[in-house]
């Protein structure tokens, strides 16, 4: 409390009255289930990042990930009263996702876009910071007045130290005389993102609820690289990512588009990348390759017939669920920024879904060595159009717009 104050006195802004908001909330750890506490006086933005306070010791993670502020407006019907809410904004390198409670909605917040680097968070909001071993739920409890005076710098009262006490271990009660009020915590949605995000159990747990170990994808990873199951499970929740969904299939936006037109075209099933792909799927390949010659065809129609697309897989994909590119040849864009974007869709890592069909049909299988393949995303710059090297890739993307008007 005594921190606070001597926040209040050294803050530049100058408060509307004598007292401060004091809101509580609690981050609770998805995987540890460890809940930190913390206090936010109204205007006064507290940094949370990597660290000891949240236990995040990735890199990944800037040690000043985000900035939470609790701010309160009067209401225009009754302005004796407030309404208070709590904002996060990113101001760490890489992107911090929110996930909210009520609509099931991750947003991505960046630092440096301005309308993309903060939101408002709720009650059973997830916070992801980055990587998803450190998602938090949000639970915000009851507020309290922060005397600013400097002569009300005294240690709580008895009954104001058993209030915080309350409020610290995730339960707010109402003192005073009244009959004590106790705030449950709300049940998560159990949506595909809450599943995805919470905790896998280990081969002891599987073993004990009668898990069959072998239904887990050996190697494979939760959390982020499943990120895009979300769409096909609920598509018309993401209307401005989804560019085209129906029962059997759903094109979204790339998220970081490597060239000026790219999208992913994938099965509305959950299909657990290739690796278990037969001669039986596909007319499920075949009918991904429809729907993105269909997209290309529109875009040629609506911008220039003279963009080129290329159509097929990631050699080894980021991403579990199944997924096809479609991306002009251009690749030009902001977020194609090093040597293994650039190589991932310019050379044999980038596999046409002609062939991929083809080795399907001949082998029973899809199957591609990942050491070999790999390799060459660490391969030297060329140009795509003339196999020229190049050093760096703004000088490479110079070189096309001369080369293209050869």
């Amino acid at each position: 409390k005594q921190w606070y104050q001597r926040r209040v006195r050294g803050n530049k802004q100058q408060l509307s009255s004598s007292t401060a908001k004091l809101l509580s909330i609690t981050l609770e750890n998805l995987t540890t289930k460890a809940r930190i506490p913390l206090q936010l006086l109204e205007n006064t933005p507290q940094t949370l990042g990597r660290g000891s306070l949240l236990d995040i010791p990735s890199k990944k993670v800037s040690k000043d990930q985000i900035t939470i502020f609790h701010t309160t407006t009067k209401k225009e019907e009754n302005p004796k009263h407030k309404d208070s809410s709590v904002s996060i904004k990113c101001i760490g390198t890489n992107p911090t996702f929110v996930k909210k409670s009520l609509t099931g909605e991750v947003k991505v917040l960046n630092s440096g876009k301005e309308d993309e680097d903060h939101c408002e968070i709720q009650q059973g909001d997830i916070i992801i910071f980055v990587l998803p071993e450190y998602s938090f739920t949000v639970h915000m409890h009851n507020s309290a007045d922060i005397q600013t005076k400097e002569d009300s710098e005294k240690s709580p009262s008895s009954g104001e130290k058993r209030k915080v006490d309350q409020i610290e271990g995730g339960v707010a009660r109402e003192d005073k005389g009244k009959a004590a009020v106790v705030v449950k915590e709300k049940e998560p949605s159990r949506d595909a993102f809450s599943v995805l995000m919470s905790k896998k159990p280990t081969p002891k747990e599987a073993q004990t609820k009668g898990e069959s170990s072998s239904k887990r994808v050996p190697g494979a990873s939760s959390g982020w690289s499943d990120v895009l199951s979300i769409y096909c499970v609920n598509p018309e929740r993401y209307s401005e990512e989804v560019f085209y969904f129906d029962d059997q299939i759903v094109v979204i936006y790339d998220k970081f588009p490597k060239a000026r037109f790219h999208y992913l075209v994938m099965p509305r099933k959950l299909v657990d990348g290739f690796k278990n792909l037969t001669r039986v799927d596909v007319p499920l390949i075949e009918s991904l390759w429809e729907r993105g010659k269909l997209i290309a065809n529109e875009v040629k129609e609506k911008v220039s017939p003279t963009i080129e697309f290329q159509l097929g897989f990631h050699a080894v994909p980021s991403m579990r669920q199944l997924h096809m590119h479609v991306i002009s040849r251009d690749f030009n864009s902001s977020s194609l920024k090093n040597k293994k974007h650039w190589n991932s869709f310019t050379t044999k890592f980038f596999v046409d879904v002609g062939i991929f069909i083809q080795q399907l049909r001949d082998s029973n299988r899809v199957h591609f060595d990942k050491e070999e393949y790999e390799g060459l995303l660490k391969r030297d710059l060329q140009c795509h159009i003339c196999r020229c090297s190049i050093s760096t890739i703004p000088a490479l993307k110079d070189h096309i717009k001369l080369c293209k008007k050869r």
